[in-house]
């Protein structure tokens, strides 16, 4: 697990440093996510930070149930318009300056827990809205989603943009896995 931490820790970094060359009309400019601007995906992949890091927590603690005020979903069930409305808010709320701050520190602090997870935690249930998965397997999950709304973020910018290499070796294996779980 040490490499897929620092390879969340090096897209951070690549995606923290993006989006601070940008000037603040780039941040409303379509991403790849129909519906999302540069800004609001932006927004939600830094809101990532904050509650995956929580559940994480929860995990190593042994809870692995949905937190207050969330549940799982029910088959067929998409919780993607609520995930983008949660997202736009977001970023109209906080704006691109306080988005960046909250980013760094959002990351810094999931950094920190996954660097002090033990080698039995990695295994433990931890919640996700689609079933429960492993810590390791929902720790991928993070650096999936940085990697593809990095993508979807840059693609707005540059149409020939490509997925960030180093995270494939990684996220290639483990894509069966989330195929599944995404059609529960």
């Amino acid at each position: 697990m040490a490499d897929v931490i620092a390879l969340i820790g090096s897209e951070v970094t690549r995606l923290q440093e993006f989006m601070a060359g940008l000037g603040t009309d780039e941040w409303s400019r379509p991403s790849a996510c129909a519906g999302w601007s540069v800004g609001d995906v932006f927004a939600h992949i830094t809101q990532g930070a904050l509650t995956w890091r929580d559940t994480i927590l929860r995990a190593r603690d042994g809870d692995a149930h949905p937190p207050p005020g969330q549940q799982f979903l029910q088959p067929g069930e998409r919780g993607s318009d609520s995930t983008a409305q949660r997202a736009i808010a977001y970023h109209q709320e906080m704006g691109a300056e306080q988005l960046c701050s909250a980013f760094a520190d959002g990351y810094g602090g999931l950094q920190q827990v996954l660097r002090e997870l033990e080698p039995t935690d990695w295994d433990k249930p931890c919640f996700h809205r689609r079933g429960r998965l492993s810590t390791r397997d929902y720790v991928g999950l993070r650096l999936q989603e940085l990697t593809i709304h990095g993508w979807d973020i840059r693609s707005a910018f540059d149409t020939a943009v490509t997925l960030a290499e180093p995270p494939l070796a990684i996220l290639v294996p483990q894509a069966q896995r989330w195929l599944t779980i995404s059609s529960l």
